[in-house]
Formats: C-alpha cells, structure tokens, sequence
C-alpha cells in the first residue's frame, strides 16, 4: 500500500519533472548552453515544490508544479527561438552574373591530348577556369608538332582577336611560341591564317588583334613550343567580340 500510494502521488509530477528537464537540456544544447534567468527562476521553484510539500500533500502541491514546469518551459522555448532569430544570418540570393561576353566557346577537335597520366583534354581550354589546360600527349608518345585545336563560336560571331593564356602552375611544358590563327564558317575550310607570330614569353594572357571576322569557328595551330618540345599546351584560350 505504500509504495501504490508513492506511485500515486508521485508519478505524474515526476514524469512531468523528467520531460522539463529533457527539454532544458535540448533547449541548451541548441542554444550553446545559455538559458535565461527567469526559465531557471521557475525550474527551481518547480522542483523544490514537491520535496518541501511531502508525500500527503502531493495532490495539492501538484497543480502548482505543472503549471510551474510549463510556464518554465514556455520561457525556455520562447528565449531559444528569440536567440535563433537574433543570431541568424540572413543570405541573400547572389547576384546575377553580369556576361560581357555572350559567345558560347565549345571544343569540336583537337589532333592531341594527354588523358593517361593527367587530365589535359582539350575540353579545359575554354572551361574558364585557368588552373587546368589542354595538354597533347606525353604518355607512351609525344606526338611532334604541329597541334592545333578547333573550336565552335555559338552563335557565329564577328570577332577582331583571340587571347591565349599559358599553363598557370609552375611548369611551362608546352606553352606556345609560334602561332597560326585561322577562322572558317563551316569546321573545314579555313583558308589562310588571319594572324600568325610569335607569342611573347610569360605566364601573362596573351591578346592577339586582326581585321575584323565574322565566323562559326576557330582554329589555333602551334607551331613551335618555347623550349622546342613536342608538346602544346594552354590553360584558356578566348575570342576578341567587334564591339
């Protein structure tokens, strides 16, 4: 009978003292262990209720302690998502890209490339991005100049130049000395170069001008390689638009 007569008294309060206290322990975990003043002013009082009140006054003490645990409760909660809010950061969409120029660059051909030992497909020529590069193979064979590469302007263009910036690590395996530029409408007949010569040395972009052209596609044939090696490279090769 005592112990029916604990379970009684005691069970609701406690079950009720065990869900407050796992909600404070989340609530300060989400919130970096901090928890107001005033939720821990009347989680005291809730829980010192019951021990002070004793076992035959359980029934009276036990409206006092819910009600003292929920209001406790509420306070955490409610100072938990005021923190959330005054800590978060508000992320704005990012801003829309400004395109200057509005020539899509795509790859159709080129005669080599090293896709064995590293990745130096031609495809990295125009994928903005300069710290990869086309490279003609150097695994197994090292094809012998000259290289070129072909590549589709879309839509067809009126262009007055092309740019040719060289590998950007610390090697210069490949980098272009003598040039030959041509245009074409169909991919197959380019005629004679609209621009030919010799880059200067240098990691540097190099810009190269001629009269202006309309076109569909491109082509850049390395002659030579500035240390008279068999193999071409170029991190980004670009269009000059007429504008």
């Amino acid at each position: 009978r005592f112990w029916c007569f604990m379970l009684d008294s005691f069970s609701v309060p406690f079950f009720a003292a065990a869900i407050f206290v796992w909600v404070l322990w989340r609530t300060r975990r989400r919130s970096g262990g901090r928890v107001t003043l005033c939720s821990a002013f009347a989680a005291a009082a809730a829980l010192s209720a019951l021990p002070a009140a004793g076992p035959q006054h359980a029934t009276e003490v036990m409206p006092l302690f819910l009600t003292a645990t929920a209001a406790a409760a509420c306070m955490v909660l409610s100072a938990t998502a005021q923190e959330t809010t005054t800590n978060s950061t508000t992320t704005s969409a990012p801003a829309p890209v400004v395109v200057t120029n509005k020539i899509v660059l795509t790859v159709v051909k080129v005669d080599s490339e090293e896709t064995a030992s590293e990745n130096g497909r031609g495809t990295n020529a125009v994928d903005g991005n300069p710290n990869t590069f086309w490279h003609t193979q150097w695994t197994d064979a090292s094809p012998e100049y000259p290289h070129e590469i072909i590549i589709e302007l879309t839509p067809p263009s009126t262009i007055k130049g092309f740019t040719y910036l060289p590998r950007q690590d610390d090697m210069d395996n490949g980098s272009i000395k003598d040039y030959e530029f041509y245009v074409s409408d169909d991919g197959t007949d380019f005629g004679q170069p609209v621009s030919k010569g010799t880059f200067a040395s240098g990691k540097e972009k190099k810009t190269m001008t001629f009269e202006a052209k309309k076109c569909r596609f491109i082509k850049l044939k390395a002659i030579s390689e500035i240390n008279d090696a068999a193999w071409t490279s170029a991190a980004e090769i670009g269009v000059v638009p007429n504008d």
